[in-house]
C-alpha cells in the first residue's frame, strides 16, 4: 500500500507487538490522529507487521460524551454512529488498501450475547474491588482535567455530571475489551494515552492482551 507523505509511525511503548500476528488498531472516532496522514500512516505501519488487522470503529462508544454535552440518549447514539458511518466512508480506499483487514465497529460488540453479563461484572467489580474502582476514578479525573484545559469556558460545577457519564464510558469500555481479549490473541495498537482496558489487563480479570502505544514522526523532507 501507499504510505504518508509526511508521517512515520514511532513506537513509544510496547515493543512486544512482534509477538503477535494480529494488531486490533483501535479507532477513536472524531480525533485527528485516526485521520488523514497520520491515519494512512498507521495502516502502513501495520500493514507491514501483521497477517491480519482488524480496525475497530469505536463510535457509539462516544454517545456518553454526546449526551455530557446534553443531547438525549437517542440523539447521542444516532450522532455518534453517524460520525462512525462518516468515517468509515471517508477513510475507505485507506483501509481497504490493506492486505489482510476486518472493520468492527462497537456496536457488534454490545450485540455480543456476552457482553451484557461482562458490563454487570464490570459495575460488580467497580463496586466491590478497591484497586479496580481506584484505576476507573484516577481514569476520570484524568479525562477531567483534560477536558477543562481544552474547554476554558467548562464549569468545574458540572464534574459530578462528567463523572457518572465516564463513570459509564469507562465501565462499558471494559466491558467490549474484555470480549476483545477473548476472541483474539491481538495486539492493540493506539496513538493516544494509553487506553484504560490495556492498563487494566489480567490483574482485573480482563483477560491476557498485549499494547502498544505509537506515535508519529514527520519524514525529513
Amino acid at each position: 500500500m501507499k504510505g504518508s507523505e509526511f508521517y512515520q509511525v514511532k513506537v513509544k511503548n510496547g515493543a512486544g507487538w512482534r509477538k503477535y500476528d494480529i494488531s486490533r488498531l483501535q479507532i477513536s472516532v472524531g480525533q485527528p490522529y485516526h485521520e488523514g496522514e497520520k491515519l494512512t500512516a498507521s495502516l502502513d505501519w501495520v500493514n507491514d507487521r501483521f497477517d491480519k488487522n482488524i480496525i475497530c470503529v469505536n463510535d457509539t462508544l462516544q454517545r456518553h460524551n454526546f449526551e455530557f454535552q446534553g443531547h438525549s440518549p437517542e440523539d447521542a447514539f444516532n450522532i455518534s454512529q453517524q460520525a462512525g458511518r462518516e468515517w468509515i466512508e471517508r477513510n475507505y480506499s485507506a483501509i481497504t488498501s490493506l492486505e489482510n483487514y476486518e472493520v468492527v465497529r462497537w456496536e457488534s460488540w454490545r450485540q455480543d450475547p456476552s457482553y451484557e453479563y461482562g458490563l454487570e461484572v464490570m459495575n460488580r467489580l467497580y463496586r466491590d474491588k478497591e484497586s479496580f474502582r481506584e484505576e476507573v476514578d484516577e481514569e476520570m479525573r484524568s479525562f477531567w482535567e483534560r477536558a477543562l484545559k481544552k474547554d476554558k469556558s467548562l464549569d468545574p460545577s458540572l464534574f459530578e455530571t462528567f463523572r457518572t457519564h465516564s463513570l459509564r464510558y469507562l465501565l462499558e469500555e471494559c466491558a467490549v475489551f474484555q470480549l476483545m481479549f477473548a476472541k483474539d490473541n491481538a495486539v492493540d495498537i493506539y496513538p493516544g494515552s494509553t487506553l484504560l482496558p490495556c492498563k487494566l489487563g489480567p490483574q482485573q480479570n480482563l483477560g491476557v492482551r498485549g499494547y502498544t502505544r505509537i506515535d508519529f514522526r514527520r519524514k525529513a523532507a
